[in-house]
């Protein structure tokens, strides 16, 4: 019979796998040609951003821009969510905590095509609003009041969200056309200080012409103008804060913002979820079976709670294995045979934490929680319904950071199975050991997991996989 693996051929596969190889690929959008627009033109290179880059703004079917054609309500709150999708998706977060909602306009229905986009800015982003009628009137056309007071209310989002101080606008500009109590002045200023618009000079003094529609061109060069200097200010975000914005956590977090370890041990600010598979063996030395014949998938949803005075992280885990076992039975007396038999495994497993020390960089909490498994194996069937206790660690060894879970599981209850010659399962041990990874730029952990299983019939059983976890969102 085969010896039983030892702990230095784990530590050799999970090093091994530890060290992958990070490569990243850049993807380019083609360039539109437009009949109307060339490059000489004022505001060619900023259409251009707008239409091929940021993807907030696109020409017509027969190839025109009709740069001075005038835009209209709907129209604009279409190039205004464009624009948003454009940062969120490029840094990954969200600008806003508010939900969709419906919205309620007499002249716009659901069924509109400008709706989702006004619901999406009104609801969400609080960015626009309709009128005191109860009209949102998407054919109306859009002045340059209404443009200064939603680009300045996206700066300030912006802003806002990543915790950054917006420009300073203590030199303001003084504006012939527009009084100084106007509802716009504070919005127009900022957007003057940042060259995001302009005014005009007539007879040396300047002219805002707040009432006058916006020009699809005008449109788009105030437009590219804000996403890249929204674009701009969020790449000078700080580590941390970029952590807590993209994965969602109240703690603060390492400068490494793709640290998977400190995204686990962290408390997320909002749901979290991850995939996890692995491969791996089992070793039982009663039965004989000592192979590296299994798998498993599991899924995890996390979140933050409060109840009852105590604040915590919680996992819920439905996992499915897969382990070929090998028993061996007498044969007539003249020796054994060996009978395989496919286990198959299901999992449900809750657990919460709580921190209980940070100390010279390692993070330590304790792990309350419940497991419940049901085996499916002809020879050996068992179920098991426990408690878990134990605890969650990170810490930096040998310039690594790395993820230590450990817990005991103590039968609360044991379903009527069929009867096992090895006995049924009364405690567990269960261990997960992982490390920050990265494949094809894609960060993961990787790891090993493994599980001490003690029979009643005196017996234990040793499952032991080497695991990647991918985090969904």
């Amino acid at each position: 019979m085969p010896n039983k693996p030892s702990a230095n051929y784990f530590c050799v596969l999970f090093i091994f796998l530890s060290l992958t190889v990070s490569a990243g690929a850049q993807t380019s959008i083609e360039s539109v040609a437009f009949k109307d627009l060339k490059p000489k033109d004022r505001g060619y290179d900023y259409v251009m951003k707008m239409v091929s880059d940021f993807q907030a703004i696109s020409g017509y079917p027969d190839g025109t821009f009709r740069g001075k054609k005038t835009v209209t309500r709907g129209e604009f709150v279409k190039v205004a969510a464009g624009a948003l999708d454009y940062i969120e998706k490029k840094y990954g977060f969200s600008l806003s905590d508010g939900e969709m909602e419906e919205v309620a306009f007499k002249d716009l229905p659901p069924k509109h095509w400008a709706y989702p986009f006004a619901a999406k800015l009104i609801s969400r982003y609080k960015l626009f609003s309709g009128y005191p009628d109860g009209t949102f009137k998407p054919g109306k056309a859009i002045n340059r009041f209404e443009m200064a007071l939603v680009l300045s209310k996206t700066l300030r989002l912006v802003y806002d969200r990543c915790e950054l101080t917006l420009p300073s606008t203590t030199r303001e500009v003084a504006i012939k056309d527009v009084k100084k109590n106007h509802w716009a002045m504070k919005d127009i200023q900022l957007l003057l200080h940042t060259k995001i618009m302009y005014v005009g000079l007539a007879n040396k003094l300047a002219y805002f012409k707040g009432n006058v529609g916006v020009s699809r061109l005008d449109l788009a060069i105030s437009g590219a103008k804000t996403i890249t200097l929204a674009d701009s200010a969020m790449a000078s975000v700080s580590p941390e804060v970029l952590a807590k914005l993209r994965y969602g956590v109240k703690e603060a977090l390492p400068p490494d913002s793709r640290d998977l370890i400190a995204r686990s041990v962290a408390l997320p600010a909002r749901p979290q979820t991850s995939l996890t598979s692995g491969w791996g063996g089992v070793y039982e030395k009663g039965s004989g079976t000592n192979n590296w014949r299994g798998a498993f998938v599991s899924g995890t949803l996390a979140d933050s709670f409060k109840m009852i005075g105590l604040s915590g992280h919680y996992e819920l885990t439905g996992k499915y294995g897969y382990n070929q076992m090998v028993y061996l039975v007498p044969s007539g007396g003249t020796g054994v045979v060996a009978s395989v038999n496919n286990e198959n495994r299901l999992e449900l497993e809750v657990n919460t934490t709580y921190p209980i020390v940070d100390f010279l960089g390692i993070k330590g909490k304790l792990l309350l929680g419940g497991k419940y498994f049901n085996l499916v194996n002809d020879s050996a069937p068992a179920n098991f319904t426990g408690l878990n206790a134990g605890i969650v660690t990170s810490a930096k060894i040998w310039g690594r950071d790395l993820l230590f879970k450990a817990f005991y599981s103590l039968p609360l209850a044991r379903g009527a199975v069929s009867p096992s010659v090895l006995g049924q399962p009364v405690q567990l041990f269960d261990y997960e050991a992982s490390i920050n990874a990265s494949l094809l730029g894609w960060p993961m952990l990787l790891g090993l997991t493994g599980e001490t299983m003690i029979l009643s019939g005196g017996d234990n059983r040793y499952y032991n996989m080497i695991f990647a976890r991918y985090f969904i969102m």
